[in-house]
């Protein structure tokens, strides 16, 4: 077999893996390609490089499918423009907080990380952890709150802990300033990325893709931060009644959102 075809071959299989929400059970062609990838060392060693080339990095091969991640400044690198436009630098650090506290809810433990189970938890379990452990963060917190990326970190605790739980729409789903439409939103961005699956009733289940991402976080200082805050009231029970949240929280007319905002109302 030609190199050209090998690198032919190796580019397919990575344009699979691009695709996130596509299976390889679900294609013949890509099963047949990722079981390449696993087998045959040279042909690994093409994909491998191929997808170097194009600023990517495999990270794994399970079996929901290739696993790739970009590098530093790769054309593929996700910006939060893409998951949202006109963020301002407090909203920004809020994203960043939900999705650290969806790891830490679902991957509590590093040996979490290891094991091919199924996890499955709710924008409810989420905003109940959030909102203790920024609490909890806030008082025990004694270093310089003007220092670096502490000083983010306590300013995103300082913005959850400020917004309201839950404003309904009249429509239905939530407002986009209130945390829980924030944490739907984000479960609904993984879900579109192949991350996780809709279970229906409000929760989420995190696939294979989703933990390999978590576990590439490994270290990473605020989310092991979080983790040492997760306890097994958050996350023993999937079925958390949204109106253990939702109580005596507002409800806003859609006409009094403005367009944007209501298009940000997640679910």
């Amino acid at each position: 077999m030609t190199v050209a075809t090998e690198a032919g071959k190796a580019a397919e299989l990575i344009c699979f893996a691009l695709q996130p929400k596509v299976a390889r059970g679900a294609d013949e062609r890509y099963g047949a390609l990722w079981s390449e990838y696993r087998t045959d060392e040279s042909f690994r060693d093409v994909v491998e490089a191929v997808a170097n080339g194009l600023g990517l990095v495999v990270i794994d091969a399970t079996d929901q499918g290739l696993i790739v991640a970009p590098m530093d400044k790769s054309p593929f690198s996700f910006r939060l423009a893409d998951y949202q436009r006109g963020l301002d630098p407090k909203k920004r650090m809020l994203i960043g907080l939900v999705h650290l506290g969806i790891a830490a809810v679902s991957y509590p433990k590093e040996v979490d990380l290891e094991d091919d189970i199924v996890i499955r938890r709710t924008a409810e379990q989420v905003e109940r952890f959030l909102r203790d452990a920024c609490a909890r963060l806030a008082e025990g917190d004694d270093r310089d709150p003007e220092a670096g990326e502490e000083a983010n970190e306590r300013a995103a605790w300082r913005a959850f802990a400020m917004m309201p739980p839950s404003i309904r729409m009249k429509k239905g789903g939530y407002a986009a300033d209130c945390t829980m439409g924030v944490i739907t939103r984000a479960f609904d961005w993984l879900v579109a990325q192949g991350m996780a699956r809709d279970a229906g009733g409000g929760t989420f289940q995190l696939l294979d893709r989703y933990r390999v991402q978590v576990r590439e976080l490994a270290g990473h200082a605020a989310l092991e931060r979080l983790r040492t805050l997760v306890t097994p009231e958050h996350h023993e029970d999937t079925t958390v009644d949204a109106d253990a949240v939702d109580g005596g929280t507002p409800t806003v007319d859609d006409d009094d959102v403005d367009d944007e905002m209501a298009s940000e109302g997640a679910r």
